[in-house]
């Protein structure tokens, strides 16, 4: 509702109402009043409707905000050195077209930050032996996530998850991490892909690990690493 390309189409009625309104009163100059009345009239509906959709804009800020200040976070219980191997318990299969999926991309929050279908696997090969996307074989440490988004939270363009690190021999959790994501931009307007924007992400800043294969090597630390 908050897309500034409502602003442009509003204003844009109106600097033809302005053209309009001239042209009339050099025509028909008995009736400037009336046109006059209408012009204001028009302008008043077109910036109260601004003023409205950014008050909308500025509450699903706030809210945002909310989450990320009560709510996200990472926590860390217990890190693992010499790691070989990570299962990845709830592998995607979305591609990045999902991103504009408002209500039907599951854990966009998780999406964002990197765990998609063509991801993390190369990147957590990178730096360890093996990744699993099966029942569990050889690893002995893995990771899943689950949505705490609601339907509210997605009509505001918001969405939450939870990443969850365990030791699959005793399930253990290792970490956690809570996080939410905006994914409109500070001005009210969206990307195509709006759930891939990371203009607005928690938890974030120095010291943060910022994509999930950074958060997840933090806590289980590869041997490749350790070579």
């Amino acid at each position: 509702m908050s897309d500034p390309a409502l602003y442009v189409a509003g204003w844009a009625v109106v600097t033809l109402y302005v053209i309009a309104w001239v042209i009339s009163i050099v025509r028909w100059p008995r009736r400037a009043l009336r046109i006059t009345v209408g012009f204001g009239i028009a302008v008043g509906l077109v910036a109260g409707a601004e003023l409205w959709l950014r008050s909308l804009l500025k509450r699903d800020w706030e809210y945002f905000e909310e989450l990320c200040r009560t709510k996200a976070g990472d926590r860390v219980y217990r890190t693992v050195d010499g790691v070989e191997g990570i299962l990845r318990m709830r592998p995607r299969n979305e591609g990045r077209e999902a991103a504009r999926d408002q209500f039907g991309l599951a854990n966009p929050y998780g999406f964002a930050i990197g765990d998609r279908a063509d991801s993390p696997g190369g990147e957590f090969l990178g730096r360890c032996r093996f990744v699993e996307t099966a029942q569990r074989r050889e690893a002995l440490y893995g990771y899943t996530w689950e949505d705490l988004s609601t339907r509210d939270m997605r009509e505001r363009y918001i969405a939450g998850g939870r990443f969850t690190i365990v030791d699959l021999r005793t399930n253990e959790v290792l970490a956690e991490r809570t996080g939410f994501i905006f994914a409109r931009h500070r001005s009210g307007g969206r990307d195509r892909d709006f759930w891939a924007n990371l203009e607005n992400l928690c938890p974030a800043g120095r010291g943060v690990p910022f994509w999930i294969q950074d958060f997840v090597f933090s806590v289980l630390r590869p041997a490749k690493a350790l070579d």
